[in-house]
């Protein structure tokens, strides 16, 4: 049997057996074989997607360091954290980041403090004390850009599709742009989730949850071109070339930002990050009239207001009027 060891605000320490009753853990208990501590921060990033894992645990890192010089998150005492320092993390934070940026980490300390709570290891005062701080306020300019057709169709031409590679990468962006999938959702699919001969995908989104996307007839294309060379057997759709059947591996995200960046380059039209397409796909399904409730659902965003942060046609619409405007210069009358 394996025995959890939780320990509670006053320090006391509980364990919980299989019958999922909390009993008191004596002296000799410490001492027994496969006893575990549960750590509240490990606990929390397992209950996130798998793809939100590695970001969130550097950010509880980060957060960690600032509560206690050299600590990492599964070395800090949660239990310890109370409002002086979660006050402490979020001066640190606003000094720092954006606001956004800010509030997703102030968001994911929170929720360590909440599984702290729901492990056992301190009472409902202390987490409320601890989470009762305000969001940082404010706004930046939104990073990143909504390319056009033409850049489009330069990141696709760049593509050899005369090779798999080639072949694959032209695939990679008329899926990711044609979706609108994020990195993690475009590694994610596999040759079963290609549904109706090629005409949709099934994509599995953020929170677990699954959506299917309709595609494009030029994506549709290419990824048909791209399926033919790398054959229908299963595994991950896009997987890496050269390799045997039995050895397919799946692509990592960081591989769809070197493919797009070097494709960029190549292409001369500036710095292309996976996420510009993502933006690209809900700006333009905007611009052609679809309504924001519905390109919400086609980008698997589950408020609306997250969709309206991706919409670039003000800033296009601020450039347009900047243009007509006729400045006088020095001297002119």
């Amino acid at each position: 049997m394996r025995i959890h060891v939780l320990a509670d605000a006053n320090g006391a320490v509980r364990k919980l057996n299989n019958s999922r009753h909390l009993t008191l853990v004596t002296a000799d208990d410490r001492s027994r074989p496969g006893i575990t501590v549960a750590n509240p921060a490990e606990t929390y990033l397992q209950s996130l997607a798998a793809g939100s894992r590695r970001t969130m645990a550097q950010v509880l890192n980060l957060i960690a360091n600032v509560v206690k010089p050299g600590a990492t998150a599964n070395t800090l005492n949660w239990s310890e954290v109370g409002y002086a320092q979660v006050s402490m993390v979020r001066a640190h934070l606003a000094s720092r980041y954006a606001p956004n940026t800010a509030n997703k980490c102030l968001a994911a300390l929170r929720g360590v403090m909440r599984t702290t709570f729901r492990l056992g290891l301190i009472d409902s005062d202390a987490l409320f004390r601890a989470i009762d701080v305000r969001r940082i306020r404010g706004g930046r300019v939104a990073k990143g850009r909504a390319l056009d057709g033409h850049e489009i169709g330069r990141l696709i031409g760049a593509c050899d599709q005369t090779s798999a590679l080639g072949a694959r990468n032209a695939a990679i962006i008329a899926v990711g742009f044609g979706c609108g999938l994020r990195r993690a959702e475009l590694v994610g699919l596999d040759v079963a989730d290609v549904l109706e001969g090629g005409k949709e995908i099934r994509v599995r989104g953020k929170g677990n949850k699954q959506r299917v996307a309709y595609l494009p007839d030029g994506t549709q294309t290419h990824l048909a071109a791209w399926l033919r060379l790398r054959g229908r057997q299963e595994g991950p759709l896009f997987c890496r070339v050269g390799l045997t059947s039995a050895r397919r591996q799946r692509l990592a995200e960081q591989t769809i930002y070197d493919v797009l960046k070097a494709l960029a380059a190549k292409a001369g039209i500036g710095r292309v990050a996976p996420h510009d397409l993502r933006r690209t796909f809900v700006s333009s399904l905007l611009d052609q009239g679809v309504s924001l409730s519905t390109v919400a659902a086609m980008a698997g965003h589950s408020n609306v207001s997250t969709t309206a942060g991706y919409d670039l046609r003000g800033e296009r619409a601020k450039q347009a009027a900047s243009r007509m405007l006729q400045v006088a210069m020095k001297g002119q009358r």
